[in-house]
């Protein structure tokens, strides 16, 4: 009887101490830090629907992240393809011009699987004009200035290697003052998101 408790005794202690083992020691002071602090950048491009064609936006960003989960950054891009706004008779020509930039907040749910879900949301301020031309040569421009702009945007993230990641993101671009101001018309639209990451990520 005895010698059998003594042996559940020991082999229950003896599990503990293995568990034990792979158990880092706690202590009053200086316990090592739960939190792991990295950093990212690269390039962004962006594609959205504008008066019956597709706009591409290039552009990039990059911030710190925590836990390879909580991301804390900013960005910029602007449009790269034109776009005719109008046409006169006299045969002036007039461009839209494009561009953003601001925060850029993000969360990842399992940052280390392969592939993983991403919430972000880019928020910041922008600057339109329409760039007039006339055979060829530029002739003047008309800005609006001071536009909020909010995209909302959920997706998933690719574990390429480990200082190299890749993301699809789709959501909304809003552009605050586009009921007011002609310059901003129509750039309200779906958003497709390309996401080139370079950096470490403190995955834990």
């Amino acid at each position: 009887m005895y010698t059998r408790l003594l042996f559940l005794l020991s082999l229950a202690f003896a599990l503990y101490g293995a568990k034990a083992q792979n158990t880092e020691t706690e202590y009053l002071f200086g316990n090592k830090s739960s939190y792991a602090v990295g950093g990212f950048g690269g390039p962004l491009l962006m594609i959205t629907p504008f008066e019956n064609t597709l706009a591409l936006y290039s552009g990039g960003g990059g911030g710190l992240i925590v836990n390879g989960r909580f991301s804390l950054g900013g960005y910029g891009m602007g449009l790269a393809t034109d776009h005719l706004v109008s046409q006169s008779l006299s045969g002036s020509k007039d461009y839209l011009s494009f561009g953003h930039g601001g925060l850029w907040v993000g969360y990842n749910t399992d940052p280390n699987k392969v592939v993983h879900f991403s919430t972000q949301l880019l928020l910041g301020g922008g600057s339109a004009s329409l760039d007039r031309y006339r055979n060829g040569e530029f002739i003047a421009e008309r800005s609006e200035k001071g536009t909020l702009v909010l995209i909302p945007m959920v997706g998933a993230e690719m574990n390429l290697v480990s200082w190299f990641k890749m993301g699809i993101m789709a959501g909304y671009q809003y552009v605050g003052d586009s009921n007011r101001a002609t310059v901003f018309n129509n750039l309200n639209a779906p958003v497709l998101q390309l996401q080139f990451k370079f950096g470490f990520f403190a995955e834990r």
